[in-house]
Order: structure tokens, then C-alpha cells, then sequence
């Protein structure tokens, strides 16, 4: 064997790769339990030949989402922020702290909370819209912001949707959202 030969690295051309990466899905298959592929002495087997056994088999993945959210959690604990419970629909003061010059001050923002995107999580925000002077203003703020003094629920909203786009085309009564009145808090 020469040289060159211990040199050589053997690539395998684009199409094979992408062709062995589509195949990589998983057959399901029963047990004599009745259960799917995941138990303790069940195998998942890649459609390539690729076995993993036991636990790993089980496993595939969830750890992961786990440590991921663990993280997220200590760092919410961190900022030790208190967000109330709400909803597209309900009618939000957002007391957002404002830098001029030197001086800081607390400036609210109230309207109409007609979104709220990635849940609870660290990366979370919601969007407030409100008519200022005849004219639709609509605000992002991340939900664990450090500019955010405090959120306070005005009033609960009645809606069937999580977001309320349709509001940007509505003008006056039609674009009222009846109250809830019988809101009892989740624990």
C-alpha cells in the first residue's frame, strides 16, 4: 500500500448522501405488547440498517427538549418577573420604561392583545394594538423584556382565535370584542 492510497479519502457523491439522509425514517412496527417502537427492550431500525437498541431507542430525542427547557425555566426564575395570566383578546397596560437623555420614566401602553407568539418561554412575545388618533398602532414587546415595568390586564376578551389579524381591517363597533365575565384564573 502506498502513500497516497493512506491518503486517500473516499467521499461519496452528493446525490448518495441526500439519498441516504431521505431514507433515514423510522419503521414503525408492533410489539407483542401491542405498543409502538420506544420501550425498554424495543429496537428502532432505520430504514438504511441502522439499529439503536433499549433505552437509546426510547429516548431518541427527549433528553434533549428536557435540559432545553430546564434552562429556559432557571433563566425565567432569574429574572424574577411576575406575567399575568393573558390572552389574544384581552385588553393589556404595558408600562414600557423609556430612556431620554438621562432621565428614565414609565410609559403605558394599553390596547387590545391580538397575539402572542412562543407561549411562556424565554423567547416570547405578544403584540398590543390600539387606535391613537384615528390611526392603528400596533407594538411588539418580548414578554421577558428588561425595559417592561409591569403588564396589567384591564379586561378579558371573549375570542375563538389566538390571533386577531382580522382586527386591522375593522373600524369602530365591529371591531369591539365582547368581555368575559365568568374568567376564573388557572392555577
Amino acid at each position: 500500500m502506498s502513500r497516497l492510497d493512506l491518503l486517500r479519502i473516499d467521499i461519496p457523491p452528493l446525490s448518495s448522501v441526500r439519498a441516504s439522509n431521505q431514507s433515514r425514517n423510522t419503521k414503525q412496527r408492533r410489539t407483542p405488547s401491542g405498543g409502538r417502537n420506544g420501550g425498554p427492550d424495543e429496537d428502532t431500525e432505520f430504514l438504511d440498517g441502522t439499529k439503536l437498541r433499549g433505552q437509546t431507542a426510547g429516548k431518541l430525542g427527549e433528553g434533549h427538549m428536557d435540559l432545553i427547557a430546564q434552562l429556559e425555566a432557571e433563566q425565567i426564575a432569574s429574572l424574577g418577573k411576575d406575567i399575568p395570566d393573558f390572552k389574544a383578546g384581552d385588553t393589556i397596560r404595558v408600562g414600557y420604561k423609556v430612556t431620554e437623555g438621562t432621565r428614565s420614566r414609565v410609559q403605558n401602553y394599553e390596547g387590545v392583545c391580538i397575539s402572542r407568539k412562543n407561549g411562556k418561554g424565554i423567547a416570547g412575545s405578544f403584540t398590543v394594538r390600539k387606535i391613537s388618533f384615528g390611526e392603528g398602532v400596533e407594538r411588539v414587546f418580548p414578554l421577558f423584556s428588561t425595559n417592561i415595568d409591569s403588564i396589567t390586564v384591564v379586561r378579558r376578551g371573549r375570542v375563538r382565535r389566538s390571533k386577531l389579524y382580522y382586527l386591522r381591517t375593522r373600524r369602530g363597533k365591529s371591531a369591539r370584542i365582547a368581555e368575559q365575565t365568568n374568567y376564573k384564573p388557572t392555577a
